[in-house]
């Protein structure tokens, strides 16, 4: 049955008795959706996905933009964190994908992009619009995705901040146009961040320079987007969910850098000790307390 379901997205008639023709390339499951637990909310990802792709109005949305071809050039630069449904429909199978609001972000990332690029009147930009009514139709039924309620009384926005070294961490803010942020400067005593954007570029490879297998093979690789490319932030620490980020090339200058990211949609709980090593990987140095 799981096997069906993962496939459906590709052969919508598919089912368990269905006799495949030779050459058919049918998706296994990652080894990630045997946890237990997982394939509660795996599941209706996977249907919400089907029957958004399935939608008349989602073909702008199904492959990733082909900027090139449609003489777009500054679509790049605008919209540094490209995302688009056959993408997510990849990462959620191959585990990428960590929790149901994880999932949704991505979503509401891919109709996002495309309100944000093209003008109200453009039809792509009307039908982003119904897509994502469409979506949030289809995911309220599921009851997946925590209240902003919720998540304040887990603690989501209220862990202690104060004690929790914001500065060269990697962050989440909720309806930012990026959906990665790299905290370049960090003021405790007003709880002030400011952010840099990040998107993500390819994947980790099978082995490191040095001939040895790779930690985060196969997972993406996330960078700082060029300076100019992208929008940069000053919000309050308050407004970050810090993501639990593994610096894999150790640089000393964070344009360099390349991280790993496991983001479950909770907040990183790393310890002091731990806050002190992310000081090792910055950009400009943290500045004085007023």
């Amino acid at each position: 049955d799981r096997l069906v379901l993962i496939n459906k997205g590709a052969y919508p008639s598919l089912h368990l008795m269905s006799p495949l023709k030779a050459n058919t390339r049918l998706r296994l499951p990652s080894g990630y959706l045997e946890n237990p637990g997982v394939m509660e909310w795996v599941e209706p990802c996977i249907k919400v996905i089907n029957n958004l792709k399935s939608h008349k109005f989602s073909w702008p949305f199904v492959e990733p933009v082909d900027w090139q071809s449609l003489g777009i050039p500054d679509y790049p630069f605008l919209v540094p964190n490209r995302m688009d449904l056959s993408t997510i429909e990849s990462k959620l199978l191959a585990g990428q994908i960590r929790s149901p609001e994880a999932f949704a972000r991505g979503v509401r990332l891919t109709f996002d992009n495309a309100t944000t690029y093209n003008p109200s009147d453009d039809d792509v930009h009307q039908l982003a619009r119904k897509m994502r009514i469409v979506f949030e139709g289809h995911w309220a039924t599921f009851h997946l995705e925590k209240t902003r309620k919720e998540r304040e009384a887990d603690g989501w926005k209220k862990k202690k901040k104060a004690t929790t070294h914001m500065f060269n961490r990697v962050v989440a803010i909720e309806d930012a146009p990026a959906e990665y942020y790299f905290v370049l400067h960090y003021v405790p005593d007003l709880q002030w961040c400011h952010l840099a954007p990040m998107r993500a570029e390819g994947v980790f490879p099978a082995t490191t320079k040095q001939g040895l297998p790779h930690p985060s093979v196969g997972r993406q690789c996330w960078k700082l987007v060029p300076e100019g490319e992208g929008q940069e932030l000053d919000v309050s620490a308050e407004r970050c969910r810090v993501i639990k980020a593994q610096a894999v090339k150790k640089s000393s200058d964070a344009d360099k850098e390349n991280w790993d990211l496991m983001d479950d949609g909770g907040d990183d709980e790393r310890d002091e000790d731990e806050d002190s090593k992310a000081k090792s990987h910055s950009k400009p140095k943290e500045p004085k307390e007023p």
